[in-house]
């Protein structure tokens, strides 16, 4: 039961999270990105960072879905199939947002870095012996 609430309480806190950040304005976003870029001392394009952030984020989402199933005793699949589609909602959901637009990019980097945190844990979850990924 324990694992089951703290799995909840991630992904409420990390789905939240993308929420906040997907509402936030473009210069928020920007001023957010930049303060990160200069954090980790990334010297690269600024307009490739923010993209390749997306790679990052759903990592972390993925990993909090793909745990979140395994909490309630489902295949692990589907936590990334969660993960994606909401990837995917996210997504379109900037198309209505008037100071936001939709990116294919982003989108694919977004099921990329959930495919990686799901092969990641199927990778674990196998060489522990465990089936049903």
């Amino acid at each position: 039961m324990a694992k089951r609430i703290i799995a909840i309480i991630l992904v409420i806190m990390v789905l939240g999270g993308v929420v906040f950040l997907t509402l936030q304005s473009p210069q928020q976003t920007m001023k957010l990105s930049e303060a990160v870029r200069h954090w980790i001392g990334y010297k690269g394009d600024p307009l490739a960072f923010r993209s390749d952030v997306h790679l990052f984020e759903y990592f972390v989402v993925g990993l909090v879905c793909v745990v979140f199933a395994w909490a309630f005793g489902w295949k692990l699949w589907i936590g990334a199939a969660i993960a994606a589609g909401f990837g995917l909602l996210d997504e379109v959901i900037k198309i209505f947002l008037p100071t936001r637009e939709f990116g294919a990019v982003d989108l694919v980097k977004d099921f990329i870095g959930v495919g990686v945190a799901f092969g990641i844990v199927s990778l674990i979850w196998m060489i522990r012996g465990r089936k049903g990924i």
